[in-house]
């Protein structure tokens, strides 16, 4: 039997054991011998594949179709647009899960076990939710699933002890091992043949892979002392824009065929509507300034959408009906206007109120255009007028979240990149830390992968115990 045969079984034994990541390791070190040994790279795609890494196994499958020209890593290749949907769905129900939303959490979750893609991140998800809904047995099965895959699985691991601490017996959580060795040896005659069975494919699930959660954790949650943890503001803008959220993704269809996950490929945006007039003005006005005629100046400065001139009594009706789209434009339009003292202290009284109540105003009306039609371009404008104004207010966390969540949906990652960082850099402690950092870890992979490295370690090290911080992020970290 030569070298790379032992390695082969090795490997298999060593995935029998449920010690998944040695595995890898074993059929790395045989491609390095034989870049043609199709059945092994096939093996180490699926191995990836259960990690809930992506990007790893369809490059795997990639490479044995294009140089082996191997008919099943074509079929795993076509399938994978399918599972890029089961991410978002995976991602929205850890959101549900922070939330303590534990049913809405199974209902994706179950949706994401149709396939065999990211098991032990779901299997690990779905037991997490069964033992805060009390019901350990369930919450068994599933820890059982995750360690025969993986049995050093911190999560798996975490999750025994907490069905042993609430008295579950070592039958009932002990590793059913003839189940796993026939389970195995169909995986055997499987990939050796070439053919590897998989579950059926679900209709195309309309999800922008948007997700929400908070960064309390479910014990923190669950005390007395985190009342003071997130203040009452935030806990209900949090709320809000966690049913908002999800109902974009039921309305978006963001991820569909012939488009990859966000983290993999989010298109540049065209001609969003997100610059600020005021930016626009400035610039007319700089054009302006450098001609010599000073009527055409002077003309220039008269024009305006609303009035040819300032108008004290229009503003003031403004103010009165608190019309606040309106206000914004005057705000924007003048103020870097050379105005008289009254006209002035009209326009600092505009500012003054877009502050106290225009910035909820457009935030508001942004989080609901991403809620009723995925409207991504409007709900830009929006947050983008109440970003301008609302640094110092309680919602500045929340605005600079959706807004990166809003370009994200677009699939202009540069941008959604930019307001990411933000937050991790203003709201390092902020209630959607941990998405964030998950978020950018992603974003940054295919950009820049010491960055990604950066973040995934960010977010393993401060959160540990968190369901961002699974295989997906440690199998970059690694990269």
């Amino acid at each position: 039997m030569d070298k790379a045969r032992k390695l082969y079984i090795k490997a298999l034994n060593k995935y029998e054991e449920g010690y998944i990541d040695k595995a890898i390791d074993i059929c790395e070190e045989i491609i390095s011998m034989d870049i043609k040994n199709r059945a092994c790279i096939n093996l180490k795609g699926l191995l990836y594949y259960f990690k809930g890494d992506l990007q790893s196994a369809s490059s795997l499958w990639k490479l044995n179709y294009e140089v082996n020209n191997d008919e099943v890593a074509k079929k795993y290749l076509q399938g994978i647009k399918h599972d890029e949907e089961r991410l978002s769905l995976y991602i929205s129900a850890v959101g549900f899960l922070q939330q303590m939303k534990f049913n809405d959490a199974l209902s994706l979750l179950m949706k994401c076990k149709e396939s065999d893609y990211n098991c032990i991140n779901v299997d690990n998800a779905i037991a997490t939710c069964y033992i805060k809904l009390g019901r350990s047995k369930e919450a068994a099965r599933y820890v059982n699933n995750a360690l025969k895959l993986d049995k050093s699985n911190d999560a798996a691991l975490e999750n025994r002890r907490k069905l042993v601490k609430l008295g579950a017996t070592r039958k009932e959580i002990k590793i059913n091992s003839f189940k796993k060795a026939a389970f195995l040896c169909l995986g055997i005659i499987l990939v050796t043949i070439g053919i590897f069975l998989r579950k059926p494919i679900i209709d195309k699930v309309k999800n922008n892979g948007i997700m929400i959660n908070s960064s309390v954790n479910t014990e923190k949650v669950n005390s007395a002392a985190n009342k003071d943890y997130i203040n009452e503001d935030d806990k209900k803008e949090l709320e809000i824009i966690k049913d908002s959220v999800e109902g974009a993704s039921e309305n978006s269809g963001i991820i569909n065929e012939g488009t990859k996950v966000t983290e993999t490929g989010i298109k540049v945006a065209e001609n969003v509507e997100t610059e600020s007039k005021a930016a626009t003005e400035k610039s007319k006005k700089k054009e302006v300034s450098s001609k010599d005629s000073k009527n055409t100046e002077e003309n220039v400065n008269k024009k305006s959408k609303l009035d040819e001139s300032f108008s004290y009594k229009n503003i003031e009706s403004y103010l009165y009906n608190k019309d606040f789209d309106n206000i914004y434009e005057y705000a924007v339009k003048w103020k870097d206007a050379d105005l008289d003292a009254n006209n002035r202290a009209m326009l600092d009284r505009s500012e003054e109120i877009l502050k106290k109540e225009g910035v909820k105003y457009f935030y508001s009306k942004g989080r609901d255009y991403l809620k009723i039609n995925a409207d991504y371009d409007k709900a830009i404008n929006c947050l983008s007028k109440a970003y301008a104004y609302g640094k110092d207010t309680y919602l500045s966390q929340h605005i600079v979240y959706l807004m990166g969540v809003a370009y994200e949906s677009k699939r202009d990652s540069q941008k959604a990149i930019n307001y990411y960082a933000e937050y991790d850099s203003n709201f390092s402690n902020g209630i959607y830390i941990k998405e964030v950092l998950y978020r950018l870890t992603l974003l940054y992979r295919d950009v820049d992968l010491s960055k990604a490295r950066q973040y995934g370690e960010k977010l393993i090290k401060n959160y540990p115990n968190s369901e961002y911080s699974n295989s997906i992020i440690k199998s970059i970290i690694n990269s």
